[in-house]
């Protein structure tokens, strides 16, 4: 009586390569813009959290901050960058960036500070992100 062998022939596994690949080529895309979108959102929380701060600064000082040393309690996330592009008596503007996205970024501005210091933020309070 001979033994029958186990394992995996040529066509089982070259059918499991082919399935492997085509769920690679599907789950790959979906990672990099989930990704994507978790870097947005946290240009978008740094964002919010500036404006917090910037609040508590402007109720201590009657003025907003004109740089980031003046806020000692905020820092962005690592990997984010964030600059106050315009500050006021009567508002201020910031924009955020993260290290690993090309070309985006979020801008949000407040008070009499105009739009276009902060872009791509259209409306004052609102985080606007390209």
């Amino acid at each position: 009586m001979q033994r029958r062998r186990r394992g995996l022939t040529l066509v089982e596994l070259m059918t499991a390569i082919v399935i492997v690949g085509v769920l690679t080529t599907i789950a790959i895309p979906r990672f990099w813009r989930i990704r994507e979108h978790a870097f947005l959102a946290t240009l978008q929380s740094d964002l919010r959290l500036l404006a917090a701060q910037q609040e508590l600064y402007q109720d201590r000082a009657n003025e907003y901050a004109g740089s980031l040393g003046l806020l000692p309690d905020f820092h962005p996330t690592s990997g984010v960058t964030v600059a106050l592009t315009a500050a006021t008596s009567g508002g201020w503007a910031a924009v955020a960036t993260h290290a690993s996205l090309n070309a985006r970024q979020c801008g949000l501005f407040y008070g009499s500070v105009a739009a276009d210091a902060a872009p791509p933020a259209t409306r004052s309070g609102v985080v606007t992100c390209n």
